[in-house]
């Protein structure tokens, strides 16, 4: 994962984790004062353990095991017979109550637990911390929205990341692609919308920073290979690999106030092949949205079968295709139907439209779009 600021132009060639935006930005933004960091240990974390046994060196962390000072206090320590265990120094601080993170740095990691043994376990980032967009099934990993039915329609993001306590409710966040186009403008999710646990408030004035998560809004594709939302559409995928992420002013300038984005594949549009069982079909497939303010819309599906010279049609079906909450023109949505041909005398599969003359046809789908043109799916063999 990308955890400190990185310069990344996402314009070609394979895309690195999170477009090159940073996945984990408070090392920097909490740490980013003089002598406040070795460049990777923030000094307020090795100041909590014993003083004596806690000394600090002005020297950077790459520089530290050269540096004669720090070579001098560690042999020190290796002749010392008290020096204390990491246990024991935990025994101590936790009996005097301890010097205590920063609230904003202690709600930008996950504390551990020391089990009977001593271990410590589960210690690491808080999840909510990471600054990234997820999506149902992939999490931060890469997504692939296909044209199959299954993996169409609107995608809600789960947001997480961190702001000032004091933010909360009146920070103005969109959802952007990998060129920063706006897809949805969440404007300022009210505060009840973001999921925070309630440890986060412990001691947190208003500019104090918590993690959340905040799941809201909408994003899609259209046929064409094309990341979409409410408020825009982005650029044909020229890699087929496009980026959602969001902006909101609260996030570090590195550049742009904008979160590590989510890999998103957008292979080329096709239709499926028709499934069947006997002389029953199931056309499915998906279509661009249109009318959006309808509840449902109507679409074309034809079936034909395939001849050398000239192929037949067999049926026209209208398929209705509802509308779900939250639509906008443009996004694909999921439709499906079923169909069941006949036979006649000779044995010939055919529909109300022509006969294949063919006891076993090559039968596929044609998809009437008239926003986006006809596709045609693979032909299968029937029944």
């Amino acid at each position: 994962m990308a955890f400190q600021p990185m310069a990344y132009s996402g314009t070609a060639g394979p895309v690195q984790a999170g477009f090159g935006h940073s996945y984990f930005p408070w090392i920097y933004q909490f740490n980013s004062a003089n002598n406040a960091t070795d460049a990777i240990v923030p000094v307020w974390s090795q100041a909590l353990g014993i003083p004596p046994y806690s000394p600090t060196f002005d020297v950077n962390h790459l520089n530290a095991i050269e540096n004669s000072q720090v070579q001098q206090q560690v042999i020190r320590w290796l002749s010392d017979p008290n020096v204390p265990l990491g246990s024991a120094q935990r025994t101590a601080w936790l009996a005097s109550g301890g010097n205590q993170p920063p609230v904003s740095q202690r709600n930008a990691y996950a504390a551990g637990v020391i089990g009977s043994s001593g271990a410590s376990t589960g210690g690491g980032l808080n999840p909510n911390a990471v600054v990234g967009v997820q999506f149902a099934g992939s999490g931060y990993a890469p997504a692939t929205w296909d044209s199959n039915p299954a993996n169409v329609g609107i995608k809600v993001p789960t947001l997480t990341g961190m702001m000032p306590r004091g933010d909360i409710g009146s920070e103005h966040i969109q959802v952007v692609d990998e060129l920063g186009t706006t897809l949805d403008d969440l404007h300022a999710p009210a505060v009840g919308q973001f999921v925070i646990d309630p440890g986060q408030y412990l001691n947190a004035q208003p500019s104090d920073w918590v993690a959340f998560s905040l799941t809201l809004g909408g994003v899609g594709r259209q046929q064409d290979q094309v990341l979409t939302g409410p408020n825009g559409s982005g650029e044909i995928e020229s890699w087929a690999i496009g980026g959602i992420g969001y902006t909101m002013p609260d996030l570090p300038d590195l550049p742009g106030h904008y979160s590590a984005l989510t890999t998103v594949n957008v292979p080329k549009f096709t239709v499926p092949i028709l499934a069947h069982s006997g002389l029953t079909v199931y056309p499915s497939g998906a279509v661009e949205s249109a009318n959006s303010n309808a509840p449902s819309q109507t679409i074309e599906v034809d079936l034909y079968s395939q001849n050398i010279i000239r192929d037949t049609e067999l049926a026209a079906l209208s398929i209705t295709v509802q509308h779900p909450g939250g639509v906008w023109d443009g996004v694909l949505l999921p439709y499906s139907t079923s169909y069941t041909l006949l036979t006649d005398s000779s044995g010939f599969v055919y529909g109300p439209l022509g006969d294949s003359g063919k006891t076993t046809p090559q039968v596929y789908q044609w998809l009437i779009d008239p926003s986006a043109g006809k596709y045609a799916s693979i032909p299968v063999t029937v029944p």
